[in-house]
């Protein structure tokens, strides 16, 4: 079993010019991330995570806030023979509208579900 994880604050302030004191657009104040892994055998692991941020403002005069989110992935890893394997990974396996910008009301989301599949030559 190995598990890792991260915890980010930031209190991020403009100074100087006609921003002086407003947060920089995109930056939220609190981010995480962890992953866990489960080696169910030496040829076999799975793993799971999550990542998470609070919400933050759009644009550099605050006046449009994103909402805060929290994504969950998921994946495995089974080693066919020395020096190859192949990986299943699902990004944002339950599907969260995660938003990433506000255009004049129309809102921007990052990528919906994703799966992958990779083969790995080491």
């Amino acid at each position: 079993l190995t598990a890792n994880a991260a915890v980010a604050y930031g209190e991020a302030r403009v100074k100087g010019g006609v921003l002086d004191g407003f947060t920089p657009a995109q930056t939220p104040r609190w981010s995480g991330s962890a992953r866990v892994t489960v080696a169910a055998s030496d040829a076999f692991s799975l793993h799971g995570g999550a990542h998470w941020q609070s919400g933050r403002f759009e644009d550099d005069r605050e006046t449009v806030r994103l909402p805060g989110f929290i994504a969950f992935d998921a994946g495995a890893e089974w080693r066919l023979a020395q020096g190859f394997s192949v990986a299943v990974d699902v990004e944002n396996l339950t599907n969260e509208p995660v938003v990433t910008g506000n255009s004049g009301g129309v809102l921007e989301r990052s990528t919906p579900r994703t799966v992958w599949v990779t083969l790995r030559v080491r």
